[in-house]
């Protein structure tokens, strides 16, 4: 049996379930759908995703507290029946008929497969367009021919299977409460298991782009993560390479001083229709490094 897995939480998945439904044919398996409604505060979608009990096949589990996007996952692992686990964000799209079949047939290829992630060809509105050009941009670096040279250093949790032995022995991480850096650090536990993962072209569209200053404040969640795992993350993150980098050249209290001078002008032209992609990724250091001689005080 192949068991969809799709944490939630304050997003009304119902298409993505439907969709999915339309798929079960596609493949020569049995395949149950569990929804994770991690107490969603939103009665209008609580109240959606009840109606997911009436279709075959397919359960909503709402949490009677919320746990966080780690605990989710695992406890979702824990209710399945099936072998085979695909986990999904709420917030994707199916945009191919042969979804859950592309998944099927590379099983005994790797004990953990990770699909993609696509965005829509246009910008959906101007300020929903940071994240939107940001992930544009990086498309190129996560088609499945890049990924699988580094398998484990640029894993993501949007759209991936996964034997379900493998999940319960190499759960996540639930010390993560905050936004952030709990694939990563899922990618680093599955190399030091030695569990084999493969990467293949199989998108789920992202369907949820947040808008310009969720985004900014996602960035300074993510970051305030990081530090907190800094141990555990730093030889997978690209941030703090280039921060150690500037502590090694003894330049980092300059390269901050000058952030401070410049960020209301750097978080003005992020909010603006046409971002930066190149400034959005300066900011991040700067906030990194902010939030870093904060912590050491």
């Amino acid at each position: 049996m192949l068991s969809v897995l799709i944490p939630t939480y304050n997003y009304d998945c119902t298409q993505l379930v439907n969709d999915l439904c339309t798929l079960f044919d596609t493949i020569d398996e049995d395949v149950e759908i569990i929804v994770g409604d991690d107490c969603s505060t939103r009665v209008d979608v609580s109240t959606a995703l009840r109606t997911l009990n009436e279709l075959p096949h397919c359960q909503c589990i709402r949490l009677q507290q919320n746990v966080g996007r780690s605990a989710i996952r695992n406890y979702l692992a824990q209710q399945a029946r099936g072998e085979w686990l695909l986990y999904l964000d709420s917030d994707g799209g199916i945009v191919s008929k042969d979804f859950l079949k592309n998944y099927w047939e590379v099983r005994d290829k790797a004990m953990v497969i990770e699909g993609s992630i696509i965005h829509p060809p246009h910008c959906p509105a101007p300020n929903l367009s940071l994240r939107y050009y940001y992930e544009k941009s990086a498309e190129p670096m996560f088609t499945a021919a890049e990924r699988n040279k580094e398998p484990y250093a640029c894993f993501r949790t949007f759209n991936f299977m996964v034997r379900r032995d493998v999940m319960l022995r190499v759960p996540f991480n639930e010390r993560f409460h905050r936004y952030g850096y709990e694939d990563i650090l899922f990618g680093i536990n599955l190399q030091n298991q030695g569990v084999s993962v493969l990467h293949i072209d199989n998108p789920l569209m992202n369907l949820d782009i947040e808008t310009n200053a969720v985004f900014l404040n996602k960035v300074n969640e993510a970051n305030t993560t990081l530090i907190e795992f800094y141990d555990e993350l730093r030889l997978n993150s690209r941030i703090v390479h280039s921060y150690e980098l500037l502590v090694k050249w003894h330049i980092e209290p300059m390269v901050r001083t000058l952030f401070k001078c410049v960020q209301s002008l750097i978080i003005k032209q992020l909010l603006s229709s046409k971002p930066s992609v190149f400034l959005f990724n300066c900011y991040k250091l700067g906030n990194f490094s902010c939030l870093m001689k904060s912590k050491n005080k």
